[in-house]
């Protein structure tokens, strides 16, 4: 049969994220029979989370698996907006705050507050959901830069004149920090003077916080709400237990609604045993998240010492998160060009970094939160390689 399947025009838009289009080729090279190390997503599910793992247990019960809001639990969001209103100077209650995957509300929150042509101003580089989304959505998607040249800081020089240049349709600009991919941190100073643009033009600053508390050196970012601000926070990576999808949003009453409708709309809510499970894991303090930064910081140092044995790399040292974003440029080969060779001769997966905006073409990207010794041994490999080409 000869049948032509059909789809919509907007399903073309819809591409996958880059991390799991190579790991899907790991897989091919697994089911070869090949071990294969993998360091391209950024899972760090191989910390053990004993404390969160014995809530879930415990709340798995019949009373917990029905449902629940779509916004999320009451006593979930009241706790969020109670600790965030130790942090910010602006009173928010519990009808400022979502319960849903922290990935998908990228998405869900562009939705909402752009149209159709409408412009973001998105960083390069940057977490490829911000462009995926964009892409999705039928938004124009305007970068700015964090390179070597700006310290990998966002000028507010540059980001004003593009507001400028396009104030008719710009409707937000996202700003990430500690930075996936690159692991540096925005300046507070530099964090408050994109709020005033984004005050004095009227947009939106969507304030992605995923890292927030895996800073190695400082501490959290004290900082001033505003009605424009929506913030994005996950569970996922410093609880480590990123296939529970549990993440929040922070924004205006009338942007929080709608984001809720949205859940309604894709799940219906999100699983109540897992909400439950996390309201009493942030209730009461635990050394998990400490601990994990901790390692996080030894790894990063150690991986840099091994990447600094070849001189045909570079890297930018990560101050926060749990990424290395290795510039390959000199090796003649892109990002697709050297993970595939990589995994192809070394049996190491590392993500391409042409997704994370047009200055990664020549990047790639390593996960550092995943088994200490196979981490180490991928870092030689990439050292291995790059110094045989």
């Amino acid at each position: 049969m000869n049948t032509k399947i059909r789809v919509s025009k907007r399903s073309e838009r819809f591409h996958p994220q880059p991390m799991f289009e190579i790991m899907r080729l790991a897989k091919y090279y697994e089911l070869k029979g090949n071990k294969i190390i993998h360091l391209e997503i950024g899972d760090t599910s191989n910390f053990e989370n004993k404390k969160l793992s014995n809530l879930i247990k415990k709340n798995v019960n019949k009373k917990n698996l029905g449902y629940t809001l779509s916004q999320g639990d009451f006593l979930l969001r009241k706790e969020i907006s109670n600790q965030y209103n130790k942090k910010i100077r602006k009173k928010i209650n519990e009808d400022n705050v979502v319960i849903s995957p922290a990935n998908a509300l990228v998405t869900t929150f562009l939705s909402i507050i752009a149209d159709k042509k409408d412009s973001i101003l998105i960083p390069d580089p940057g977490f490829p959901t911000y462009q995926l989304s964009c892409e999705a959505l039928g938004l124009k998607k305007i970068f700015y830069r964090l390179n070597k040249k700006n310290s990998h800081i966002p000028q507010i020089d540059e980001i004003e004149n593009k507001i400028k240049k396009n104030k008719k349709r710009l409707k937000a600009i996202i700003i990430n920090t500690p930075s996936n991919p690159l692991g540096n941190v925005i300046p507070i100073d530099t964090v408050g003077k994109i709020f005033k643009l984004a005050k004095k033009y009227n947009i939106y600053c969507i304030f992605d916080e995923t890292y927030k508390n895996l800073i190695y050196l400082s501490k959290n970012h004290l900082y001033t709400y505003f009605e424009n601000l929506i913030l994005i926070h996950t569970f996922s990576k410093e609880a480590a237990v990123p296939g529970l999808r549990m993440g929040f949003g922070i924004a205006h009453e009338r942007i929080i609604s709608r984001a809720a409708n949205l859940n309604s709309l894709f799940f219906s809510c999100q699983p109540l045993f897992i909400q439950k499970s996390i309201h009493e894991y942030i209730k009461t303090p635990n050394k998990f998240t400490k601990k994990l930064k901790e390692s996080l910081k030894l790894r990063s140092a150690k991986c840099t010492s091994i990447l600094q044995m070849s001189d045909k790399i570079e890297f930018v040292k990560p101050e926060g998160g749990i990424f290395i974003f290795i510039n390959i440029s000199k090796l003649g080969l892109d990002g697709n060009e050297f993970s595939k060779k990589l995994l192809d001769k070394k049996h190491v997966c590392v993500c391409p970094g042409l997704n994370f905006g047009p200055s990664g073409v020549n990047y790639v990207r390593i996960n550092l939160a995943g088994d200490e010794k196979e981490l180490y041994r991928g870092c030689k490999s990439i050292v291995d390689l790059a110094n045989s080409l």
